[in-house]
């Protein structure tokens, strides 16, 4: 599990924390042709070595940095910068971090044996079952029964650019209960 902490911080530094604004912007607006791109991708490969302090895995940082690149590359070629790029984005760094992850570990034959235990684990599929509630059929519900205020306010105001930042506030909320309520 270690290993994979150390990947994972490995990225969050490097997309979120190292990354400052003026390289997003100048990758957006030199896409491949962005010096920022490469050092970015390169600044990936480089923490993730320096986090699983194993110099005899060198090739692995050429892995991520040039995963990075090409995950990056291609978000920069959608048409948009919106919420569901940077959720692929990021699931594509996921899938590779994990699948980096099960090589180092030498567990990709563990792979069946879990997925054989989280569908038959009574627990494990409760709590996936409650997050989906919360997300998808709750907030249904409460757009319904919300929907005399929200009409009020429709008529009241013209429309902004937070039109479903309420949607979004509220699926966050719900999953943030139900996550310190599993604590209680």
């Amino acid at each position: 599990m270690l290993i994979l902490i150390q990947l994972l911080l490995a990225h969050l530094l490097t997309d979120f924390v190292l990354q400052p604004n003026s390289w997003i912007k100048h990758k957006r607006k030199y896409k491949v042709k962005s010096y920022f791109l490469i050092i970015h991708a390169l600044l990936a490969g480089v923490l993730t070595v320096l986090f699983l302090q194993k110099l005899e895995w060198w090739y692995i940082g050429l892995i991520i940095s040039s995963t990075h690149f090409l995950i990056d590359w291609w978000k920069l070629n959608q048409k948009k910068d919106n919420l569901k790029y940077f959720i692929l984005d990021q699931l594509f760094h996921l899938i590779i971090i994990v699948m980096v992850w099960l090589y180092l570990i030498n567990g990709f034959s563990n792979i069946l044996p879990f997925l054989k235990e989280f569908f038959n684990s009574t627990t494990i599929l409760a709590v996936v079952g409650a997050y989906l509630f919360v997300i998808f059929p709750a907030g249904f519900l409460i757009g319904k029964a919300t929907k005399k205020w929200q009409n009020e306010i429709k008529e009241t105001q013209n429309k902004n650019s937070l039109d479903d930042a309420g949607r979004y506030i509220g699926i966050f909320e719900r999953i943030l209960g139900t996550h310190l309520y599993s604590y209680k």
